[in-house]
């Protein structure tokens, strides 16, 4: 039988308490590896501050150690709650000594006590044998899987007509690794899959001397991202306040690639490599290089995006599901081309990072990417309209016809009728008639770029990059887009410093963008991160992942899908991964200031480069531990537009509270208790609040909305080791964002909607792990309509909406070695 704890001995014969008295202090009883890997994935979600930063599949990271005597900065970089400080403190230790156990490990030079016990699951102390593991995963849901991570973000469509599939085989020895993947998206239509293959050859040593070692080799998919991703990170996940600490980290170099990445992915072959000069010196100059690290790649990929009827296209597309003809999947009308798969990208890029004395790394990037169509962003002509706008060009009622202008009236003569009435239904100038006015037909080619009177970041829109430099100079490739910069990070002592500094040539000129950060570790209770970040609003570049507050387009009209040809434009905005261009600087420190409390702080204050407006943002966070197992949780948030300016034309102002209480049980049961508070202020709206009599000027009603309330619990049972349940409720009433168990949840429900989930996970051996997971929500009967008529001319009253929705999550893994 297995021996779970030290006291088990004593059912060997002829071991006494005495016996285990006098073994204790020299052996060390610990959980099977994949068992502790499987507690660590299944636990690592419980607080919300970090879920949304962590990818959710982690199989190279979890089952791969390496060894502390040989492992890189990159590769210490990859660990969660590890800091380039700690890193630092390692690459010091491998220096001096042999690191043959924990002693030596947490006796580096500056290493936080946090940073040594993340760092302990994650490496070896001497190396392990070659051989083969690998592991099998899949996954049937009914929704799709989110790539933003916005708390105030709504997803506006998830088709239910086709279950999202995602199946996984991956293999790794000590030096190569192989991926294999399928995925498609729930709704997607039949045959519209992702699917992805890959194979890397990694961390081979080629000379000792200088150890010159190949990184990666990798022929297929891979991903590659450096610096603070100014310039390049490629993938399609949106994540909001992005730090690169903490949680919050990016892998620096190429990686391969078997994530549920669709649109920002690469396919070709990628290359690194990593050596220590014989010199450690640059030519003249007093410099002690300890490592130079190249990487380049190049790959050839398919994008979907928005084609205009000239065979040029307007700008990438992020979809989820992938429909190519719309929200229907049937517009052909306003559509040019399938969305899905229209467009050639060729992408090369290189990066060489020079690393000094260990504590300063210095990189230089640059991309190319080539596109087999011109880049032209044509907005009133294929992306906005609507309202029965049946013209893509803008229409203001007139007509030029003998060079003479004529106003869109009714008339008597036959020639103009004919263009009055385009559509013959005997009303002219009408909705639906070519040259009605766009105005009247409440088209968004009328309000695109019309603010106050429409939207005020359409802006960022008209700075969307365009380019046909190539067109006449190759027979394929049409149009280009070039970045390039530069990143410096460096440690001094308890101090990590960050820049990234990038630019990019367009029509209009030289657009930059820079991000400077620092991070102080005062002490093992105490840190503190400060971020400054400006990007130039021409700034186009859909490989920037930046930190910032908002993705790219938020608050232009993309926001709204009836000015727009068909709401499935609403996913330039609602899934695009770019930051939007913003000037500001965040602060965020914890501060565990006493034993029971633990204080975090996230403040920023920001412009919005599209039209200057000014926003803050804090959020307090304080954990009590009054008992050893049980945990108060209490957030609050401010959030504000416009509050700086009194004659800002949209301002709100946001109030958020909410409270979680946990009850940590025994064999780590839990129980959990959470209430949400939260209100939100907007200008008056005087069209909308006035009185009918001109000769009154107060207000008939205020400008505050009612506050919004939301009670939910969950609780968790572990059977055993390998059998646990677990579910939860939730009311909302109003706005709530939610986490139940591992996904993360958007309601917004004017009338009031209960979420229920029920999860189950099993363990059958230690090698395989199977989870089901099903949620329900519900939404209170309601109605805004009086009343009405069918069909058959029969009236109907006290209508009522019913909405249900029932989504499940099925999924296997097991591994093997």
């Amino acid at each position: 039988e297995s021996v779970e704890t030290i006291y088990d001995l004593l059912y060997v014969p002829g071991i006494n308490i005495r016996d285990i008295h006098d073994i204790r202090s020299f052996v060390k009883i610990q959980q099977n590896y994949l068992t502790q890997m499987n507690f660590k994935e299944n636990n690592i979600f419980t607080d919300e501050t970090y879920y949304t930063s962590i990818p959710k599949r982690r199989i190279n990271h979890f089952y791969k150690a390496y060894n502390v005597n040989n492992i890189t900065f990159d590769q210490l970089m990859k660990i969660q709650n590890f800091s380039p400080i700690d890193a630092v403190a390692v690459l010091q230790q491998q220096q001096k000594i042999n690191i043959n156990g924990t002693f030596q490990l947490k006796n580096s030079p500056g290493i936080s006590y946090f940073g040594y016990k993340n760092l302990l699951s994650r490496i070896s102390f001497k190396e392990k044998k070659d051989k083969l593991v690998g592991n099998f995963e899949t996954i049937i849901r009914s929704n799709s899987e989110l790539i933003t991570d916005d708390e105030e973000q709504e997803i506006y469509y998830s088709g239910k007509s086709n279950p999202g599939m995602f199946s996984r085989l991956y293999f790794h020895t000590k030096n190569s690794s192989f991926g294999l993947l399928r995925y498609n998206n729930s709704g997607d239509p039949s045959g519209i899959q992702t699917n992805k293959i890959y194979v890397d050859f990694d961390n081979i040593v080629i000379s000792e001397e200088n150890d010159l070692r190949i990184d990666h080799f990798i022929v297929g998919n891979f991903k590659a991202a450096y610096g603070e991703g100014l310039v390049f990170a490629s993938g399609d996940e949106s994540r909001r306040r992005f730090t690169g600490y903490k949680w919050n980290k990016r892998h620096s170099g190429v990686t391969p690639d078997i994530g549920t990445s669709e649109q920002l992915t690469l396919n070709g072959v990628a290359f690194q490599t990593s050596w220590r000069p014989p010199d450690n010196s640059i030519c003249c100059f007093p410099i002690n290089i300890s490592e130079y690290r190249l990487s380049y790649f190049i790959s050839n990929d398919k994008r979907d995006a928005i084609v205009n009827d000239d065979m040029s296209f307007t700008s990438l597309i992020f979809m989820r599901p992938r429909l190519g003809w719309g929200s229907t999947n049937e517009n052909q009308d306003f559509i040019n081309e399938n969305m899905v798969d229209a467009l050639v990208e060729k992408t090369e890029g290189a990066n060489l990072r020079f690393t000094i004395n260990n504590h300063t790394r210095l990189g230089f990037t640059w991309y190319k990417s080539l596109y087999n169509r011109e880049l032209d962003p044509q907005i009133i002509r294929t992306v906005v309209g609507g309202g029965g706008d049946i013209n893509p060009e803008y229409d203001d009622g007139t007509v030029m016809l003998g060079g003479i202008e004529y106003t869109c009236e009714e008339t008597d003569d036959p020639v103009l009728a004919a263009l009055y009435d385009s559509n013959g239904d005997g009303c002219f100038c009408c909705s639906g008639d070519i040259y009605a006015n766009d105005e009247d037909e409440y088209s968004g080619d009328a309000w695109y770029l019309n603010y106050p009177h429409s939207n005020p970041a359409d802006n960022e829109i008209n700075a969307m990059y365009s380019d046909s430099t190539l067109s006449g100079k190759s027979d394929y490739w049409k149009s280009q887009r070039i970045v390039s910069g530069i990143n410096f990070n460096t440690v001094i002592n308890n101090l990590s410093l960050h820049s990234e500094y990038a630019s990019m040539s367009t029509p209009t000129g030289t657009k930059k963008a820079v991000v400077i950060k620092g991070f102080w570790k005062l002490a093992d209770n105490l840190d503190v991160l400060i971020l400054h970040r400006n990007y130039d609003l021409g700034f186009d570049n859909p490989y920037q992942k930046s930190f910032s507050e908002y993705q790219r387009y938020k608050s232009s009209i993309f926001e709204d899908e009836w000015w727009l040809e068909d709401p499935i434009y609403t996913y330039l905005y609602q899934l695009n991964p770019q930051p939007q261009a913003e000037k500001g600087t965040y602060l965020e420190s914890r501060y565990q200031f006493h034993e029971k409390f633990v204080l975090n702080l996230q403040w920023d204050s920001w412009l919005r480069k599209a039209d200057a407006a000014r926003y803050f943002r804090m959020v307090t966070k304080l954990e009590w531990r009054p008992l050893f197992n049980y945990r108060v949780y209490f957030r609050y948030k401010l959030q504000a537009r416009g509050n700086f300016s009194i004659q800002h034309p949209s301002p709100y102002y946001l109030k958020e509270a909410r409270i979680r209480f946990k009850l940590r049980l025994s064999n780590y049961d839990n129980l959990e208790i959470l209430y949400s508070w939260n209100e939100s202020t907007f200008s008056p709206r005087p069209r909308l609040v006035d009185s009918a009599n001109p000769f009154v000027i107060s207000m008939n009603v205020g400008d505050t909305g009612s506050p919004d309330e939301s009670i939910g619990f969950s609780l968790e049972h572990n059977f055993n080791d390998d059998f646990v349940i677990s579910g939860g409720s939730v009311y909302a009433h109003g706005f709530l964002w939610y986490f139940d168990t591992s996904d993360f949840s958007l309601f917004s429900n004017d009338f009031g909607l209960i979420n229920t989930w029920f999860r189950m996970g099993l363990n059958p051996t230690n090698e395989t792990a199977i989870s089901f997971k099903v949620s329900h929500s519900w939404v209170t009967p309601n109605s805004r309509v009086v009343g009405g008529m069918t069909s058959n001319g029969n009236y109907v009253g006290d209508t009522y909406i019913l909405e249900e929705q029932l989504n499940y999550r099925f999924q296997i893994d097991y591994a093997f070695k």
